[in-house]
């Protein structure tokens, strides 16, 4: 085999091994991860507000419970103190103030009816986000898995090259590695392409006449340098 066809082999692989990489950050696996992230994230939100629903709304019961139990015990009291009281006008303050304890429990009845009605809804929704965040959370676990597969046969895929290339690279020799690594840092990882026509491979840009000439009259299996792009050529 010639330098060319060493410095071709080197190229194939290595660009199908950065081929591994761009897929690995394309995978289906990936973007199935991320969803199913997402939809634990959002089912767990979904938790936590059903949660501070549920507990504001018991916190609020509770609260009109404590109040309609200080309003029965003053009224309690009210209307023992008015079976003593001879004067009108007492009696009728009193029960004025009886009748504004009824009308402010009413009130607070009917509150508390809505509280209830909040906190039943708040219990559904936790039901419903439980049951949803299982589902999530299973799918997320078997979208770690694939995604953990198709990872684990790039990644395999990616060994069986890097063997190929070594083997490549210990024929080419060192220094004939060394220049095409060089090559590939200063070009974005292609070092070498096959001229198509007049046309450089890389850069898809034609060869002036002069440069054709030089290309033809090199050594057979001796790449020529790219007057466009500065890539090495190969006929």
């Amino acid at each position: 085999m010639t330098t060319a066809d060493h410095l071709l082999g080197l190229q194939e692989i290595d660009s199908a091994i950065d081929q591994c990489g761009h897929r690995r950050t394309r995978l289906s696996e990936r973007a199935s991860l991320a969803a199913a992230d997402v939809a634990v994230k959002k089912h767990r939100a979904e938790i936590v507000a059903a949660d501070k629903a549920a507990a504001a709304a018991t916190t609020r019961i509770e609260a009109l419970e404590h109040a309609n139990a200080a309003r029965d015990t003053k009224k309690k009291r009210l209307d023992a103190q008015l079976k003593t009281v001879i004067a009108p006008r007492e009696a009728e303050a009193l029960m004025h103030e009886m009748s504004l304890l009824d009308d402010q429990r009413s009130t607070a009845d009917d509150e508390e009816l809505e509280c209830m009605d909040a906190l039943e809804a708040a219990e559904t929704a936790r039901s419903l986000a439980d049951a949803a965040l299982t589902q999530a959370v299973f799918a997320q676990s078997a979208a770690q898995a694939a995604l953990a597969d198709a990872e684990a046969m790039l990644d395999a895929e990616v060994a069986d090259l890097g063997s190929q290339r070594a083997a490549v690279a210990v024929v080419a020799g060192s220094d004939v590695v060394a220049r095409y690594e060089d090559l590939r840092k200063a070009f974005g990882g292609i070092a070498i392409s096959r001229l198509h026509g007049t046309r450089c491979g890389a850069c898809h840009l034609d060869q002036s006449s002069k440069t054709m000439e030089t290309i033809k009259a090199a050594v057979d299996g001796e790449p020529s340098e790219c007057e466009q792009c500065g890539r090495l050529l190969v006929r």
